[in-house]
């Protein structure tokens, strides 16, 4: 930018010695990638599982679990509510013992999520510009920005 008003006097002095001065300015371009950005809203099923308890102790596993809950609960504490609290929880163990959880099916879930794509285009981007003349019979080329 320093050369410009330079330019201009030597055009001016140039001008007035001859009838006219011949110069040619070539502007300069770069092409240039600008990346914008986007969400993308991004889905996948997936499928997940259904879980059920399946079978189940019989009366007898059961009857069996309580016996010995209930003589354990009574060797242990001595009195016949430490039978009677053994003998439950025999059963319960028993009950449990004899079920166990299966997968009985699938269901199928939509999981989404947001993704950032980039969208590119190309632009043409002024970069500089070029002015040359001749001046005292010398080839002058200066460079400048608009």
């Amino acid at each position: 930018m320093k050369y410009v008003p330079l330019i201009a006097i030597l055009l001016a002095t140039s001008a007035s010695a001859e009838s006219s001065v011949k110069g040619r300015v070539i502007d300069y371009y770069n092409n240039v990638v600008v990346s914008t950005p986007h969400e993308k809203n991004l889905c996948e099923e997936y499928q997940v599982p259904i879980y059920g308890q399946q079978g189940s102790a019989d009366g007898a596993d059961v009857l069996m679990g309580m016996i010995i809950g209930g003589l354990l609960g009574k060797g242990v504490t001595g009195k016949d509510n430490g039978a009677a609290a053994g003998a439950v929880f025999g059963g319960v163990i028993a009950a449990d013992k004899g079920s166990k959880t299966v997968i009985q099916g699938y269901k199928t879930e939509t999981k989404c999520r947001k993704e950032v794509r980039y969208s590119d285009r190309t632009e043409r981007m002024y970069t500089h510009s070029i002015i040359t003349f001749r001046y005292e019979g010398r080839d002058i080329s200066v460079q400048f920005q608009k």
